[in-house]
């Protein structure tokens, strides 16, 4: 589990605008209980910072949830790349949960990488974000064993379907 987090983190892109790695909770169970842990990690955080924390606290009933920030294109009155809020969580097989993942990846709001009819000129930068996205998405396959991929959007809908409208 630990191992799979690891590598995670390491092939992901952090933020350079903005410090990467914010923070790390620990929780044991499921999310309606406390965290045990809650860790906010100063400017020089970096993976071996998190899973150091971590390691104390490995069972197969916890969940690490690791939040931080990337980079996207964000419009703001005008495109700007800028420090977007992720949160990265890992599973054990037996902490209760809406679903059976081991690790997810919570990248960003909706219309961060959908075409907005009131932003001029977002066709590049949205592209941009879906290459990031993408690219993203190879690391993780080469560095980890993947069964399953699932695109979703905070509206629940299908985000591959989505694209798909979009793009033709």
């Amino acid at each position: 589990m630990l191992d799979h987090l690891a590598k995670l983190l390491a092939v992901f892109p952090f933020s350079r605008l903005r410090q990467g790695i914010r923070s790390l909770e620990v929780y044991a169970l499921e999310y309606v209980e406390p965290p045990l842990l809650e860790t906010v990690f100063n400017q020089e955080a970096n993976v071996e910072n998190v899973i150091e924390v971590a390691r104390d606290h490995v069972h197969s009933d916890v969940a690490f949830l690791v939040e931080g920030y990337w980079e996207l294109w964000r419009w703001r009155d005008e495109w700007k790349l800028e420090p977007s809020p992720i949160s990265i969580e890992c599973f054990g097989p037996d902490f209760i949960g809406d679903s059976d993942d081991h690790l997810r990846l919570c990248l960003g709001v909706d219309e961060d990488f959908l075409l907005r009819d009131d932003a001029e000129g977002g066709t590049i930068a949205i592209r941009s974000n879906i290459k990031s996205l993408l690219r993203l998405a190879e690391e993780i396959s080469r560095e980890l064993p993947v069964e399953r991929r699932r695109l979703w959007l905070e509206s629940g809908e299908d985000f591959a379907a989505r694209l798909e409208d979009q793009i033709g």
